[in-house]
């Protein structure tokens, strides 16, 4: 085997690294990440197999660094050592590389129990001088950070706090550098945080370099600063939220103006304290996007806690658009087409967010609509420009039964009669866009809509590449 072409040899790599990617559940970001401990069998097979898996960029995409299985006496090597190395022979433009980083649960209580009564532990400091090694090297191109773990930032809040003491010279400790001088130094434009409670130091270390952050499961305050970080573009909140996450905006007292802010998604959200926090308490002129995608107990929240929600987004709208309707400045989506698809939710989510200016819809079916009450189309048609069904739905084969086949139809006309109600003659005509099928042209061929309506067959695979595009 030693006397395989490199090219053998790195095509053997590939596939194993693709299977190691495949039995890993942990998520789609860490998919595209390997841990370089997983590929320790084949990399000892020889030396030429171990300088080929090291010196192939294309090969590591991505670094999955999972601490649980990583102990101090190896540490160095698997991190400090082993990005150095493949950095250092990947050429002077290694192609970016995704970071994941991962933990077990004992192991990130063992170190919650060090921070308390003793955060000079050796391995506590020992974790967090070579984590601070690897993500402060400037040489290094990260496309990404994945952290499913608070390890990094409970490591990180220990740096802190040991550069604070004045022992820390005495122990040799003098070199290490400050949170805040990391966040000029380091240039990451995606982080990704993946957690089952707060995250300690979130606030503290957030690169202000970042263009893309996203949060996942996270349970607490955020920080006002979030909002202010100079080159953020987009910002993604994914559930399960609990419902006391707000934004702490109690520091400034004041408007937070973010005039770099392009999207915010927010996706399977159980909570809406978070909606009413943010908008009531920013301006953003340079918003495009908001997505909101399968939302859970959205609707119940929203009218709980401001039951004029509608009011809250025209004031929003005012301060950022100066216009109570910001028309082609924004596009609005709200997805619901897995676990909201069929408990009769999304009427109500449709009457409480019908005030937010939706644009664009995409469901997994039509039910939705038919379920919703007339004043809540009458409002939604005001704004919505294109609306996609995922699913065929049962309308379209009435297998000759002219009885049910009309009731459809009248469904149909009834609900895009009350869409259209309030539209103006120059206002764009609506476009709803179906899965195509001999039975679908046959129904809404025979339909009766008003004017103001476009309903087009599309091929399954296009309204995928409809709703992934964002429309």
């Amino acid at each position: 085997m030693d006397t395989f072409p490199p090219e053998i040899i790195a095509t053997i790599l590939r596939f194993a690294l693709i299977g190691s990617a495949d039995d890993d559940d942990s998520g789609q970001a860490q998919s595209a990440a390997v841990d370089p401990l997983e590929m320790e069998n084949y990399r000892l097979v020889c030396r030429r197999w171990n300088q080929t898996a090291v010196t192939t960029p294309h090969l590591w995409r991505g670094l999955k660094l999972d601490y649980g299985k990583l102990s101090p006496d190896i540490l160095s090597f698997s991190l400090a050592s082993f990005a150095e190395t493949w950095f250092g022979r990947a050429g002077t433009n290694p192609p970016p590389l995704t970071l994941a980083i991962v933990e077990t649960p004992n192991r990130a209580s063992r170190l919650r129990c060090y921070l308390q009564p003793c955060i000079h532990q050796p391995e506590v400091l020992h974790i967090a001088k070579e984590t601070l090694a690897i993500i402060s090297n400037l040489r290094y191109s990260w496309a990404e950070w994945h952290f499913d773990s608070k390890q990094l930032w409970y490591s990180l809040e220990v740096l802190k706090r040991v550069n604070g003491d004045p022992d820390a010279t005495a122990r040799g400790d003098q070199h290490l550098s400050t949170i805040e001088s990391i966040n000029d130094m380091i240039s990451l434009h995606t982080l990704s945080l993946t957690s089952d409670g707060g995250w300690i130091g979130l606030s503290g270390f957030l690169p202000l370099s970042l263009r893309r952050l996203r949060l996942a499961e996270v349970y607490y305050r955020l920080p006002w600063k979030v909002m202010q970080l100079p080159q953020l573009q987009e910002l993604i909140f994914e559930g399960p939220i609990g419902s006391s996450l707000i934004f702490d905006f109690a520091a400034p007292q004041q408007l937070i103006q973010n005039h770099v802010l392009e999207k915010l998604v927010f996706s399977d959200i159980e909570a809406s304290d978070l909606l009413l926090s943010l908008f009531s308490n920013t301006t953003l002129p340079n918003l495009r996007s908001i997505q909101i995608v399968n939302p859970r107990s959205l609707s119940t929240s929203v009218t709980e806690h401001n039951p004029d929600f509608t009011e809250l987004m025209r004031q929003f709208y005012r301060r950022s658009y100066r216009t109570e309707v910001p028309g082609d400045r924004l596009q609005v989506l709200l997805e619901a087409t897995d676990r909201v698809r069929s408990d009769g939710r999304i009427p109500r989510i449709l009457a409480s967010l019908s005030g937010i200016g939706i644009t664009h819809l995409f469901f997994a079916n039509h039910h939705a609509l038919i379920g919703s009450r007339k004043h809540v189309l009458m409002s939604l048609g005001q704004t919505v420009r294109k609306i996609v069904c995922r699913e065929q739905g049962a309308y379209v084969d009435t297998q000759g039964r002219n009885e049910l086949q009309q009731m459809f139809q009248s469904f149909w006309t009834s609900m895009l009669r009350s869409l259209v109600s309030r539209r103006l003659p120059t206002d764009p005509s609506i476009v709803f866009c179906v899965p195509e099928s001999n039975a679908a042209k046959a129904f809404f061929g025979s339909l009766e809509y008003p004017l103001g309506v476009e309903i087009h067959c599309r091929p399954a695979a296009e309204l995928e590449t409809i709703a992934k595009s964002g429309f």
